[in-house]
C-alpha cells in the first residue's frame, strides 16, 4: 500500500483542478471565439455589399435612362470597388468570385397619376471566410449574401 499513497495524495491535491478545467474548456471557447469572428465578417461584408449597392444605384438615379453600355460599366465598377474606373479594390471579396452577380433593371413606380422610374440594383456574392473549412462542418459551405437597393430616378 505505501507504494501507491502518492497517488491517493495527488487524487486528493486540488492543485491544478483550474488548469484541467481550462484544458477542457479551450477548444469550446476557441470555437465559440472563431464564430464570433466569422459572423463578424459576414456582417461586414454584408454591409460593403449594402454601400457599394447605394453608390450605384445613387449614380444610377442621375443617368440618362436608358442606360448606355459606358454608364452600366460606370455602375458596375461603383457597386463592386466604390470607384467610377474600377481600379480600386473590391468593397467584398465575394465579387471575385465568377458566381457573384449584379442585376441592373430599371421599372416605374406609380406616385398618385404619376409615373416614377425606379432603378433597382441586386447584388449577390459568395461569402468570403476566414476558415471556410468551419462553415463547411456547419452545413454553410455555400453561403451567399444578397442585397437589394432600389433608388426613385432623379436626373442630371
Amino acid at each position: 500500500m505505501p507504494m501507491f499513497a502518492w497517488l491517493s495524495e495527488f487524487r486528493r491535491s486540488p492543485r491544478g483542478a483550474a488548469a484541467v478545467e481550462f484544458a477542457l474548456l479551450l477548444p469550446l471557447l476557441l470555437i465559440m471565439l472563431v464564430g464570433m469572428v466569422e459572423f463578424g465578417r459576414a456582417i461586414s461584408q454584408s454591409n460593403a455589399l449594402e454601400r457599394g449597392l447605394r453608390a450605384g444605384a445613387s449614380f444610377a438615379a442621375r443617368s440618362d435612362i436608358p442606360f448606355d453600355a459606358t454608364t452600366e460599366q460606370r455602375i458596375d465598377n461603383l457597386v463592386r470597388t466604390g470607384g467610377l474606373s474600377g481600379d480600386a479594390p473590391l468593397l467584398v471579396s465575394g465579387w471575385a468570385d465568377p458566381s457573384a452577380t449584379l442585376t441592373i433593371t430599371t421599372t416605374t413606380f406609380t406616385v398618385g397619376a404619376n409615373e416614377v422610374p425606379l432603378i433597382r440594383l441586386e447584388g449577390s456574392v459568395p461569402l468570403d471566410p476566414l476558415l471556410p473549412g468551419l462553415l463547411a462542418a456547419v452545413g454553410l459551405e455555400d453561403f451567399n449574401l444578397s442585397a437589394v437597393h432600389e433608388q426613385a430616378y432623379i436626373g442630371n
